[in-house]
């Protein structure tokens, strides 16, 4: 069983790069590429990564799609399975040994989810009506299939981190955790706020209450438990 681990990143030096890459450490290939970067994050991902690619210019804030594709692209050379996730996302330690087996004990499953939840602070998760992620299984590793065509959602924003028919066929709903920190820190979330209303300001590819809700001043936090 090879698995490879997948992420894309833009200037993740002084965030979480490092913590989400010691998380997917225990797959057997790590394939990184990078939007771009201007800090220090290639000679992070090179400490980590077996196949580092960086583009010359900036695309994500651009076209997001072209960046996924081409991740996807790079991570199923070898076949197998792909876990893609965010450079701003961290596995919990039991992954480590737990994914393994549940593949192993699974030999028709195609797809795997996680409960991913979106982290308010260091400590706690938001849970309202936008933000309940953790309620909700999210397929973030897929057993790539060569005889397939792969047919993504063709837009620029949101187009989402896999091919819409890589869930085809029988899924494992694990409640293995995920916690994305992208959300931690107010100047991250004042920036995603203020991107998604520069690249999408008619609300075409997401919610207008959910993107203004980004900015709440007193949103209802849950502790996140170990």
């Amino acid at each position: 069983m090879y698995i490879t681990g997948a992420m894309l990143v833009r200037n993740e030096a002084d965030r979480y790069l490092r913590a989400s890459l010691e998380s997917i450490a225990w797959c057997d290939r790590i394939v990184i590429l990078d939007d771009a970067s201007t800090d220090s994050t290639p000679e992070i991902c090179r400490s980590y990564a077996d196949v580092y690619v960086r583009v010359p210019e900036p695309l994500f804030t651009k076209n997001e799609l072209l960046l996924r594709k081409r991740l996807w692209s790079l991570a199923t050379q070898k076949g197998g399975w792909v876990l893609i996730v965010d450079a701003d996302e961290l596995l919990e330690p039991k992954c480590a040994r737990a994914i393994r087996p549940l593949l192993q004990g699974s030999p028709l499953v195609k797809w795997v989810s996680f409960r991913l939840f979106d982290m308010w602070s260091l400590t706690h998760y938001r849970e309202d009506n936008y933000w309940n992620a953790h309620t909700k299984h999210w397929p973030m590793m897929f057993l790539y299939d060569p005889s397939k065509t792969y047919v993504w959602r063709e837009q620029p924003v949101h187009c989402g981190r896999y091919p819409l028919n890589a869930i085809e066929g029988v899924g494992f709903t694990t409640n293995l955790r995920i916690k994305h920190m992208g959300w931690a820190r107010p100047e991250d979330r004042r920036a995603k706020y203020e991107r998604y209303k520069a690249h999408d300001p008619e609300w075409r590819y997401g919610r207008r209450e959910q993107y203004e809700s980004i900015l709440d001043e007193a949103p209802n936090l849950v502790e996140y438990i170990d």
